[in-house]
């Protein structure tokens, strides 16, 4: 990210509210609603992307409904993250605790640290470079209210990582995945945008890590995030899909909106064969008769583990929570995600990558019978 730009802007600022108009009409106030305890995982984050997101949880959050903020520092070597950092938290609000660990943690594991020591009903986990909107909390809490098997994504908006401007991102799109089991963001399909109001939760295929919500006791129930991840990946699409086939449901609430920075690359080391390794456990673990697509997509740069002692917890809380088989998933929440025909040799849509337009096939009698269009969205007639 520009890190000097960064620096240049503002750490309480004022951002564009981005719900849509109909969620500004909505009072969710209830003395009953949970607390929450704001989870961020840190490690080596810039001084003032950081010092943003905590200004914008403690200038837009209810003083009523928040519990605690935990900053985990996974051993950060940056000077300014250790006094420096507990000074200022020290000053800026009683409720900020720092937690940091000695060794080496990774995403996952901060994340269920954090949540072991949290105090609120509800745990939110937040990256260290996001900023949260106004009226951001209340949707969140009332939806954990009337449903505690319930985990919850704002809409993510985007902070610019050269500019830092905040832009509306997020509307009409939920969280899908792919057969190499990648996260990416989609258009709602047509069958879940018909007689929508834009203050109606979305159904959601996946989730991304950056910012979601759980009721804590239900987030320990169904497992946490999978312990036996390594560093950093797939846990956020790992976590949904979990949920759904064990009898829990996963939305997406547009009346609640957090900014985050997507930069350009890592700014730590992350080893891709850790990632395949992440994305082989969901496949193992929960694709039942349809992981050999898992291994197919991906060509045979990777294959089947050899020793599956690593997999024992899980697959005992899969037995113990009476999880659903995964053709479940793909009919009745992820329908869009088309099982490849058997013997195929490619499936899929054919890209353009310099235009992103894909082809099409069209059924005109006097036109071609193929021409380009925008590969955004799930029409069937571009696989």
């Amino acid at each position: 990210i520009n890190v000097p730009k960064s620096h240049e802007t503002p750490v309480s600022r004022r951002i564009p509210d981005t719900r849509p108009y109909e969620c500004r009409k909505i009072s969710y106030t209830n003395p009953t609603l949970p607390s929450v305890s704001v989870i961020i995982p840190l490690h080596d984050e810039p001084w003032s992307t950081l010092l943003r997101t905590l200004h914008s949880i403690l200038e837009r959050t209810s003083d009523e409904y928040l519990e605690e903020i935990i900053l985990v520092d996974d051993q950060s070597n940056l000077e300014f993250l250790k006094r420096n950092l507990t000074i200022y938290v020290r000053e800026l609000s009683p409720k900020i605790q720092i937690i940091r660990s000695d060794y080496r943690l990774g995403t996952m594991k901060c994340r269920m640290y954090g949540a072991a020591q949290a105090k609120g009903r509800v745990v939110m986990f937040l990256d260290s470079h996001t900023e949260v909107n106004v009226g951001w909390l209340e949707p969140i809490l009332w939806e954990i209210y009337k449903n505690r098997k319930t985990i919850i994504q704002p809409a993510v908006d985007i902070i610019d990582p050269e500019t830092f401007k905040y832009e509306n991102y997020m509307n009409n799109m939920r969280g899908d995945f792919e057969w190499t089991m990648g996260f990416t963001f989609a258009p709602l399909p047509p069958r879940q945008l018909a007689g929508r109001n834009p203050s109606d939760p979305i159904i959601t295929p996946a989730i991304v890590g950056c910012s979601f919500a759980v009721e804590r006791n239900y987030f320990f129930e169904i497992g946490g995030l999978d312990s036996g991840m390594k560093t950093w990946g797939a846990e956020d699409v790992e976590l949904a899909i979990r949920t759904w086939l064990c009898g829990g449901n996963v939305k997406i609430l547009e009346c609640s909106r957090v900014g985050h920075i997507f930069k350009k690359g890592h700014p730590f080391h992350v080893d891709y064969s850790e990632l395949l390794f992440n994305e082989r456990r969901i496949a193992e673990l929960w694709l039942d008769d349809y992981k050999h697509i898992f291994y197919s997509v991906h060509e045979g740069r990777i294959s089947p583990p050899s020793n599956y002692s690593d997999f024992t917890d899980m697959m005992e809380l899969k037995e113990r929570l009476k999880c659903r088989k995964f053709d479940w998933f793909l009919k009745t929440i992820f329908p869009e995600l088309l099982v490849p025909p058997k013997n195929s040799v490619r499936f899929g849509k054919v890209k353009n990558e310099a235009s992103y337009m894909c082809i099409g096939i069209t059924d005109l009698p006097d036109a071609s019978p193929l021409e380009m269009r925008d590969c955004w969205g799930y029409e069937s007639n571009q696989i």
